[in-house]
Order: structure tokens, then C-alpha cells, then sequence
């Protein structure tokens, strides 16, 4: 007993002086909740809830804006308000990404520096300016060259829409927009156009997102002690996301080398693709060259999951939220109807008359926060965050929940309500639009992001222009609580289409 009893104190003064230590070494850091050894603070997030960025959010209340959080063996500074989100997203200090996080993401990339989403420092910067550059060429930006792709596309979507409905007009709404918006942007990377039932592609959608939905920046083991990845490569997950990586890869590769071997890729270039090919051939012999056949894979790779992801999301919850909120679909339907006439095709030259139906796409970008954190950046070099310090290597995690569900803000950011975007004279508030950031903001905001709000405001017009949507009898109450990964979606859910023409 008394064994017993001088362990207890040993390890009570052991803690006690970890404790002290702690605080000691980071006394000019952000504040945050007490960090214990190993842990750090996994269980007091894990308490707050299931959701990172909702924990984040309800710990800032006690702790600030700006917390330091120690999550297994990262360290984080977390940004949880409006103003320190949208500086944090500009700071010079905080333009790096991490790969390290997760061992996933540095697989992914073949343990190197490339692509456009995780890549760093000068080999990002090229490939981001090759990559806007050479898409804008094909039409990448300019509204009438995406206006015609979006609408072949979308009446593409639409014939499929029908045919899904044959039997008894009951949809799954799960995975439902993810070609269709793949084609969009695939289209001008690699001249390619799937069919809507191609098995190859829809297969590779899958695996995406099941590498997406199963990993978790926060929860997720290898995150918070990436050496466990490697430990127990079954139960971290590893071999599953191994498996998924290499068909992905694969993918990649086998689309360049369909554009190199039968495509006149040196004289005549008809894509991202061929260009880079052409790239690949001219810098062949310089030893430094950021133009290689990795490079093109990895740039593949981030356009074809950034192209389904979400904006695919943002389709999935816009059509669950119409669901849920009957009287907004009728009111954007009534909206349509006299602008545009019941069931006809909307395009982006009557945006402009059509403020409510753009009042609702906006609260739908709001509301669903598919992506609450940015891929993840780092701290470039030590520096001072109003007086805290950050030092350098520190995880930077800006909470775009803690943007889209400000208080003081937005006022009632729980409900649903298009109409806080419309001012008296039923025009859009952009300057209360302009603090949405769901793609990102600063020197890494999302180099598409022009092309997904003209790509979900087609569709969730034109979708509701066509098509009324009606709860399936007999099916549970659709739940607007998300499922988590990397990104947030809808559980899955089915949808009555029922024509309006």
C-alpha cells in the first residue's frame, strides 16, 4: 500500500512539474486548454464534439480567437473568428503548406514537393501560374467559353437526371453531381469528356471519396501521431488509402500517356495535358526542371479531386437544404418562373434579374462549410500574431465555421435564411457576401473558384427550374448534420424528382 502511495506522489509531482514546464515554454503562445503529456489536448476537443471545427469553435469562447492546441504530436494554432481568419489567410508568415500532417498526403505526392494543392514555396508558385495560365488558354475564366461547357454539361446532367428517374422518380442524391462536375473542368485539362454511366471514372469518383470521408485532420490517428500510419498500416488506414492512392496515380499517369502517345500534343495542343507534355519535352535535360511526369500526375491528381469535391458537396447539400426547406424552393421556383418561365433553362445572363435564387446559392455556400479548413498551412518562419507568438513550423488552421456561423455577423447563423443576403431594394449585399470563404482566401484562395460559382449556380437554377424536390414517403427525416473527412457532406439521402415542365 504505501508502494502504492509513493507512486501515486511520484507521478502527481511529475505531472504537476510537466505542467509547469509546459506553460513555462510556452508562455507568449496563444492561449488554450491544459495540455497533457502525450495527448496534448485530443480529449478536450474530442468532449466539445464530433466535429473539429464546431470544438474549435466552442473552446474559442473560453480561450479567444486565437488558440494554441497540441494534438498528439502537431501543434496548432487555430484562427476562430472572422477578422482572424481572413488575416490569418493573408499573412505572408502563413502561405505553407504542411504534408507532414499526414503521412497520407506525403504519400500521395511521392514524398515530394510537387502538384498544386500541398505543394510549397517556389515549385507552387510556378505550377499554380503555369496551370491558371495555360487552362485560361483553353477558356479556363473567360464566361463565355465556361458558360457553353457548363451548359453542354448540365444538359447532359439533365437527360441523366431523367433517366435515374424512370422508374419512380426516387434519386440517391450521394455521389450524384460528381462527374458531371469532374467533365466541367476535365474537359479543358485533358480534352476528354466520360459519359455519365463511363464505370472507370464513376469507380475512381468513388475511391476519392472514400479516401476524402475516411480521413479527419483532427481525430484521425495518423494525423495526430503519424507514426501509428506506419505501425498499423490496417487499422490507421493505411493500406486502404495506399490502395486508393496507387489507382489514382495510376489514373493519372495513364491519361498522360494516352495524350503522349496519341495526341499531337508538340504541333497542335488541345489541352492542360498537351501543354505540360510539351513542357516535359523542352526542359528534358535540365536537371532542375519542375516539369516531370510526376509533376503532371500530381497536378492531375489535385485538379480531378478539387473538380468533384466540392462543388459535388455543395450540389449534394444545396439539394438536401431545398428538401428541408420547402417554402425557400418555392419561393426560388416562383422567382424562375416569372423571369425565366416555368421549366426553361437558365443561363448566367439572367443572374442578374434572379436575386433570390443568388441569395440562396450563397446561403447554401454558407450554411454548408464542405470545407472547414484549408489544407492545412504551416508557420514559414517565427512571427507575431497580435502579440502571440507562432513558431515556425506551427500547423496554421483557420475555422471557416467559425466565418460562416458568426454571431455578430450574420446575427442568426443557425437558421437557413437566404433573405440576409438581399437588401431592401432586392439586391445582393455583396459586401456581406464578400466574408464567405469557402474557397479559401489570400495568396492560396482556390484558383477555380470563379468557375464553381457559375457551375453551382447553373445547376441549382436550372435543377430547380426543371425539377420540383419532394421527400420520399417512407424514407427517415433527411438530417442536415454532415458525415466528416477532409471535407464535410450530406448522409445520404433520396430525393422525388418530380418534372415541372
Amino acid at each position: 500500500m504505501a508502494f502504492i502511495l509513493e507512486l501515486v506522489l511520484v507521478l502527481a509531482s511529475l505531472l504537476g512539474w510537466w505542467f509547469v514546464q509546459d506553460k513555462k515554454n510556452h508562455k507568449k503562445y496563444p492561449p488554450g486548454p491544459l495540455r497533457l503529456p502525450i495527448l496534448g489536448n485530443i480529449l478536450q476537443i474530442a468532449a466539445q464534439s464530433p466535429f473539429p471545427s464546431t470544438a474549435f469553435l466552442n473552446l474559442s469562447k473560453k480561450y479567444g480567437e486565437v488558440m494554441y492546441l497540441k494534438m498528439g504530436m502537431v501543434s496548432a494554432v487555430t484562427f476562430n473568428s472572422p477578422q482572424s481568419v481572413h488575416e490569418i489567410l493573408n499573412h505572408d508568415k502563413a502561405v505553407e503548406r504542411t504534408r507532414t500532417m499526414l503521412p497520407m498526403i506525403e504519400a500521395r505526392m511521392y514524398a515530394q514537393n510537387l502538384g498544386i494543392i500541398f505543394s510549397s514555396s517556389e515549385p507552387w508558385q510556378k505550377m499554380r501560374r503555369f496551370t491558371i495560365r495555360t487552362l485560361r488558354d483553353f477558356g479556363f475564366g473567360k464566361a463565355a467559353s465556361m458558360d457553353v461547357v457548363i451548359g453542354e454539361e448540365l444538359d447532359k446532367f439533365t437527360d441523366h437526371l431523367k433517366n435515374l428517374m424512370k422508374k419512380d422518380g426516387v434519386v440517391e442524391v450521394h455521389g450524384l453531381f460528381d462527374l458531371t462536375l469532374v467533365n466541367v473542368l476535365w474537359r479543358l485539362v485533358t480534352g476528354v469528356n466520360y459519359a455519365m454511366d463511363d464505370e472507370r471514372i464513376l469507380e475512381l469518383l468513388k475511391l476519392s471519396n472514400e479516401m476524402i470521408q475516411n480521413t479527419k485532420f483532427s481525430f484521425d490517428s495518423s494525423a495526430t501521431f503519424p507514426f501509428l500510419w506506419h505501425l498499423f498500416p490496417s487499422w490507421s488506414g493505411k493500406n486502404l488509402q495506399m490502395k486508393i492512392i496507387k489507382a489514382l496515380h495510376k489514373y493519372c499517369r495513364d491519361t498522360a500517356e494516352y495524350n503522349r502517345k496519341h495526341c499531337d500534343y508538340k504541333n497542335n495542343p488541345q489541352c492542360y495535358v498537351d501543354v505540360f507534355l510539351q513542357k516535359i519535352d523542352e526542359t528534358a535535360n535540365d536537371p532542375e526542371t519542375e516539369y516531370t511526369d510526376d509533376q503532371l500526375v500530381l497536378c492531375l491528381l489535385d485538379l480531378f479531386q478539387a473538380g468533384a469535391e466540392t462543388s459535388s458537396k455543395t450540389m449534394s447539400f444545396a439539394m438536401l437544404y431545398m428538401l428541408t426547406h420547402q417554402d425557400i424552393q418555392q419561393k426560388v421556383q416562383k422567382e424562375l418562373d416569372e423571369v425565366v418561365g416555368k421549366g426553361k433553362e437558365v443561363t448566367m445572363e439572367e443572374k442578374g434579374r434572379l436575386p433570390y435564387t443568388q441569395a440562396a446559392v450563397l446561403e447554401c455556400l454558407r450554411y454548408s462549410v464542405v470545407l472547414p479548413f484549408p489544407p492545412a498551412r504551416q508557420a514559414s518562419d517565427d512571427f507575431y500574431f497580435h502579440d502571440y507568438f507562432i513558431k515556425k513550423g506551427t500547423v496554421i488552421m483557420p475555422n471557416l465555421e467559425a466565418v460562416h456561423f458568426d454571431e455578430a455577423l450574420w446575427g442568426d447563423p443557425r437558421n437557413f435564411r437566404p433573405e440576409r443576403f438581399l437588401k431592401k431594394d432586392m439586391t445582393i449585399d455583396s459586401k456581406l457576401a464578400s466574408n464567405l470563404v469557402q474557397f479559401g482566401g489570400g495568396k492560396r484562395v482556390c484558383l477555380g473558384q470563379n468557375l464553381a460559382e457559375s457551375t453551382v449556380f447553373l445547376y441549382f437554377a436550372n435543377i430547380l427550374s426543371k425539377f420540383q424536390l419532394v421527400k420520399v414517403a417512407g424514407d427517415p427525416e433527411p438530417t442536415t448534420v454532415p458525415e466528416q473527412g477532409i471535407t464535410y457532406s450530406p448522409q445520404p439521402f433520396r430525393v422525388l424528382f418530380k418534372s415541372r415542365a
